[in-house]
């Protein structure tokens, strides 16, 4: 399966739920891709109502109670009640018990896979926050390099006259959000959504900030910039594995 060099599904896009409520990054992704699957225009407070919480909204930080497998079960309920079938689970985790894959390439392989699948929709659960990805774009390395596509089974680009490995660095991903005080849109490349899903707590890279560099998280709960790699081995205990993640959303089963 050859696809094309970028891709943006504006459909995605016009179905984000924004704002959302204080905190309440991971209700609105779910009702943005229920909304943008399933052709619907529900509202995040009807969602919220069918999910038991109780207003006012604004008062309930659902930071504490999202989580990737929270947010499967909201969209198995919106499913349920409105009478239409959904699946949902982790596409690209890179660590831990619920990894998907073993490799990076796999993993960037079934993300562009996923992208260029209209029944598809994806959230990304970066550093306490959660958004959308609606599309991705190749960026060739001089004007004079005419792409055709790219391979996502063996992630080489396409070219008029041979095919050439596709160097992760020139590969962008369209993300959407939902909180007003972030862009409506707004691009990463793919190395730093790479990064953060390889760190592994209690070190932290947080895609919104990469200025901050890889951070720290201290027992309070605060994220301070981490001191050189050698020195915190000898420091710290590494704790388990993050929860940072791709997930993925459709209408019915899909293979990647």
């Amino acid at each position: 399966m050859i696809i094309p060099q970028r891709l943006f599904e504006v459909t995605r896009w016009l179905r984000i739920a924004r704002p959302q409520y204080r905190k309440g990054c991971g209700p609105a992704c779910v009702v943005s891709a229920f909304n943008y699957l399933h052709g619907m225009a529900i509202t995040i407070d009807q969602a919220l109502e069918l999910w038991d919480f109780e207003g006012p909204f604004d008062d309930i930080d659902f930071g504490v109670v999202a989580s990737n497998d929270r947010m499967c079960a909201w969209y198995d309920i919106l499913c349920l009640h409105y009478g239409v079938e959904g699946v949902s689970g982790r596409l690209v985790k890179l660590q831990g018990l619920t990894k998907t894959t073993e490799t990076i390439e796999k993993g960037l392989s079934a993300l562009l896979r996923a992208i260029q699948n209209p029944g598809v929709m994806l959230i990304y659960h970066c550093l306490n926050h959660y958004c959308l990805i609606v599309g991705y774009e190749y960026t060739t390395s001089t004007p004079s390099r005419h792409c055709h596509g790219l391979d996502p089974d063996t992630l080489e680009v396409i070219y008029e006259d041979k095919r050439e490995p596709l160097w992760p660095d020139d590969l962008w991903v369209i993300l959407a959000d939902c909180s007003r005080g972030m862009e409506p849109l707004r691009s990463l490349p793919w190395t730093s959504i790479r990064d953060d899903l390889l760190t592994e707590p209690p070190f932290f890279y947080d895609t919104r900030h990469p200025e901050r560099g890889r951070l720290l998280k201290t027992q309070s709960g605060k994220f301070l910039s981490a001191p050189s790699e050698s020195l915190t081995t000898r420091m710290v205990t590494r704790s388990g594995a993050s929860s940072h993640c791709i997930l993925y959303f459709s209408h019915g089963n899909i293979s990647f």
